[in-house]
């Protein structure tokens, strides 16, 4: 009986932590995962029509590059890439390559923080003290909060 009793009250808490989560912990899960160039957990704070868009992004740029040597040969200064990762790697992968070479203030250094919520959606603004600041619009799907937009993305996939 006390491992039943045991079993619920981890479910539970696991159930609670899940609906806890706000717009700013996914705000936070995004940085980190910009920090540490960690394109699967990137992608997994977007909405799913974002995160589709950008794979599909990624998949057509690896086939083009793949297709043109001189193309392949222009990723390497600008982003990292090498041939064989356009030849090797998963699309979350060439995210995280990519993600390793976007200079961001780290989220530890965050100084301020702005949230409104109406309904599904939500905007979030975090500051630093240099007087930077990151924008992310934000909606609920699937049980949790995903990124729809942010100011980032026009600098990083221009």
């Amino acid at each position: 009986m006390d491992s039943v009793r045991v079993l619920l009250t981890v479910l539970t808490f696991a159930v609670a932590s899940a609906v806890l989560a706000t717009p700013l912990d996914t705000a936070y899960d995004f940085l980190y995962a910009v920090e540490r160039g960690d394109g699967s957990t990137f992608l997994e704070t977007l909405t799913e029509s974002l995160g589709l868009q950008l794979t599909g992004q990624l998949e057509q740029l690896r086939q083009i590059a793949l297709s043109d040597q001189s193309i392949a040969e222009r990723l390497q200064p600008r982003f990292g890439i090498t041939q064989w990762d356009l030849e090797n790697l998963s699309p979350e992968e060439l995210l995280g390559r990519i993600l390793e070479g976007v200079n961001l203030h780290p989220a530890i250094d965050v100084v301020e923080e702005e949230m409104s919520m109406s309904g599904r959606d939500a905007d979030v603004t975090l500051y630093w003290d240099s007087g930077g600041s990151l924008s992310f619009t934000m909606v609920w799907e699937e049980s949790c909060w995903r990124i729809s937009g942010s100011d980032l993305f026009s600098m990083l996939f221009q």
